[in-house]
């Protein structure tokens, strides 16, 4: 049903890469079903003595970049819809996302310029997939703090104002 639809969307927003072969969830889409989400950045949180950070995340020299994904369709027995979703697929953090996401020490998985082709080729072998699942070089990536007015969602966060750079004193090192 629609509450269990939701509660599953939370659990699968990502997917493990190093366990994504093994997990129910995504064991299927992770050999077959593999897609690109193309992104400018991406928000991360440092927590700082239990208060959280945001950070924008981007690869330097790129406009755009790629997160690798998988896909997976259900059908929505109430409504007899046909739903898609995806799940961005994790590694291991770089030192750069170390610091940043410096509770569960993840990033989402980069797929370089170089390899995009490669993650969405249909019947690649697993052994290929699992060497795409890396961790990005840290020294391609750059990162700064913005407001923290995206952590909450009463606040309009779809806006060009979410990326600008903002400096916190506390976290000056």
């Amino acid at each position: 049903d629609e509450q269990q639809a939701k509660e599953l969307g939370m659990k699968t927003l990502n997917a493990v890469g190093e366990t994504a072969f093994e997990k129910p969830s995504f064991r299927k889409s992770i050999r077959s079903q593999r897609c690109l989400l193309g992104v400018s950045g991406f928000f991360e949180w440092r927590d700082v003595a239990g208060k959280k950070y945001p950070y924008y995340v981007q690869v330097k020299d790129e406009e755009l970049f790629s997160l690798g994904c998988i896909w997976e369709t259900w059908l929505n027995k109430a409504t007899g819809e046909l739903m898609s979703t995806f799940s961005i697929i994790t590694t291991p953090a770089n030192p750069l996302m170390e610091k940043i996401h410096n509770l569960k020490k993840r990033m989402p998985l980069i797929i370089g310029r170089e390899d995009e082709r490669k993650w969405v080729a249909p019947g690649l072998d697993p052994d290929a997939i699992k060497k795409l699942i890396q961790p990005f070089d840290e020294n391609k990536m750059t990162a700064y703090t913005v407001s923290n007015k995206i952590n909450s969602p009463r606040n309009e966060r779809n806006t060009p104002e979410a990326i600008e750079r903002t400096e916190y004193t506390e976290l000056a090192e």
